[in-house]
């Protein structure tokens, strides 16, 4: 008996072979498998899933079978699922919700224009009073209208400043100052204003040191008016001429944005008293 029983060895099912297709010995019929009653049809050689104790194995999905093929290794505890994962919201700052986000925007935009309101300068406005002028006292003053026509004189203006718009102080490295006469535009003169400081919220005034030299070839309308207005009256009535017209070109060197910009302003003086009164000077009396 123990010979026989090891040469003919008890036929075993292998259902993974099976499934693989490797090495099969027997059919195995899904449709027998799943429906008992086609059993008789399908011969000896069909299980059917009493055999694999009670459970169906066919019409499983795994990735990469087909539930429709015969002989595909499946699932044995049910068809794949596939769980939806909704990705997870980012917030537009990495750390908050994006509407905590807008908010913590709009009240940094609101503090830094609040900021720089109150910290941007606001060009001063200047003003001089036409009677607001002296004399210098380091040099005597020369007007000719004769054939060597000239007009050479210092004298100071004094500038209203106003900074009342302004909530920070201002510091000024220097203030460079051109002198024009408005009836022909050209330069004549000027002057530079160095280390002044205004306060914030206030009304300043500066002392704006001038210096003209004006020498034309012929005598003209400027020497005249500067002759006139600043020697010793010879009418018998004794009236000066009329009132100066100057105009004052600035440009401002402020302290921490002069590398940057340098704003200019302009100031037009219709009532500039001249601060001399001196006897008209001659070609002889110069030599």
């Amino acid at each position: 008996m123990d010979q026989q029983y090891y040469q003919n060895p008890p036929e075993q099912f292998d259902v993974y072979n099976d499934f693989n297709n490797n090495l099969r010995q027997y059919n195995y019929d899904e449709e027998t498998a799943s429906n008992p009653s086609n059993a008789a049809l399908a011969g000896s050689n069909a299980y059917s899933k009493n055999n694999f104790n009670g459970k169906d194995y066919t019409n499983r999905d795994l990735p990469g079978g087909n539930s429709d093929e015969k002989g595909v290794r499946h699932s044995t505890t049910g068809d794949h699922l596939v769980v939806k994962q909704n990705p997870k919201k980012r917030g537009c700052c990495c750390c908050c919700s994006r509407k905590l986000c807008v908010i913590i925007t709009f009240i940094i935009v609101v503090i830094l224009s609040i900021g720089i309101y109150f910290v941007w300068p606001r060009i001063p406005s200047f003003s001089v009073p036409g009677d607001k002028t002296s004399p210098s006292t380091s040099k005597t003053p020369t007007f000719r209208v004769d054939s060597s026509p000239i007009v050479d004189m210092d004298f100071t203006v004094t500038a209203t400043v106003d900074s009342r718009d302004n909530w920070l102080p201002f510091y000024f490295k220097n203030i460079s100052v051109q002198y024009f006469d408005p009836s022909n535009s050209r330069a004549i003169g000027g002057g530079v204003v160095k280390d002044f400081r205004i306060s914030s919220r206030s009304l300043s005034s500066v002392n704006i040191p001038l210096s003209i030299l004006y020498q034309p070839s012929l005598p003209d309308g400027i020497v005249t008016n500067y002759a006139t207005a600043c020697t010793t009256p010879t009418n018998a009535t004794g009236n000066r001429q009329t009132l100066l017209n100057a105009r004052l070109d600035l440009q401002m060197f402020i302290f921490g944005l002069d590398w940057i910009y340098k704003p200019t302003t302009s100031i037009t003086i219709s009532d500039l008293k001249c601060p001399y009164e001196v006897p008209l000077s001659t070609s002889s009396s110069s030599q």
